[in-house]
């Protein structure tokens, strides 16, 4: 498979991934709204070029998900957050970010991703 056609068809499966969540956001689900925040998130580091909306589209993220408990997609959230970060040159927050993800990692009990986070981003 070609690297063309393994992100056409990671992104119709993204896609079909945030129709789902839209549609059990309108049918009431509570926690619906939290991942299709992370999903947007994505979507907008994907499809925008303004680092600004970006930067908003994961902070919303990373707030949805922190205030309502969800330390490993809050977790996600930063290490994502992070890697976009460190791709623009801004390392000093990328860092604050892993960190916070390491904190909501151990909260969630997730060694092994805080050590595969050491591993990854050097820290």
């Amino acid at each position: 498979i070609s690297n063309e056609t393994a992100k056409r068809k990671y992104l119709r499966q993204a896609r079909k991934c945030k129709k789902y969540f839209i549609r059990l956001s309108a049918a009431g689900s509570p926690d619906a709204h939290i991942f299709l925040s992370l999903l947007e998130a994505e979507e907008v580091s994907r499809t925008s070029k303004s680092s600004e909306e970006i930067c908003i589209a994961y902070d919303r993220a990373l707030t949805v998900n922190s205030e309502n408990g969800f330390d490993y997609l809050e977790a996600l959230a930063c290490e994502n957050w992070a890697r976009y970060l460190y791709c623009i040159g801004d390392a000093e927050t990328a860092k604050v970010l892993i960190a916070r993800a390491k904190m909501a990692n151990r909260k969630y009990g997730s060694t092994a991703r805080i050590y595969w986070l050491d591993e990854q981003f050097n820290t």
